[in-house]
C-alpha cells in the first residue's frame, strides 16, 4: 500500500466545509468530517468509496429518510480499493 497522503475533496460537505444543521437547512455548521477545510487527507491510492458512491453518507432510518456517516470511508468519501 502506498503510504503517501494526499488532500482530496470532502464528499460529506461536497468541498464547502459546511453542512446543514437541521433538516430544514436553516443553519449551517462546520463539517464534522473535514472541519471546514473542504478537503480530507487520505492515502493517495484510495479511490472513491463504493459503499456510499463518494457522498460520505448512507441512507438509513425510517422510510430511508435519514442519512448517517458511511462506516466504510468514515465520511471522507475515499476508501481503500476493493
Amino acid at each position: 500500500m502506498n503510504s503517501d497522503m494526499t488532500a482530496k475533496r470532502c464528499g460529506y460537505c461536497k468541498g464547502t466545509g459546511k453542512v446543514k444543521k437541521s433538516e430544514f437547512g436553516i443553519t449551517t455548521v462546520a463539517c464534522p468530517i473535514c472541519h471546514m477545510k473542504g478537503t480530507v487527507d487520505v492515502p493517495s491510492d484510495y479511490a472513491m468509496c463504493a459503499h456510499c458512491d463518494g457522498t460520505g453518507k448512507i441512507v438509513s432510518g425510517f422510510a430511508m429518510s435519514k442519512s448517517a456517516v458511511c462506516e466504510a470511508c468514515e465520511g471522507k468519501s475515499w476508501a481503500k480499493r476493493d
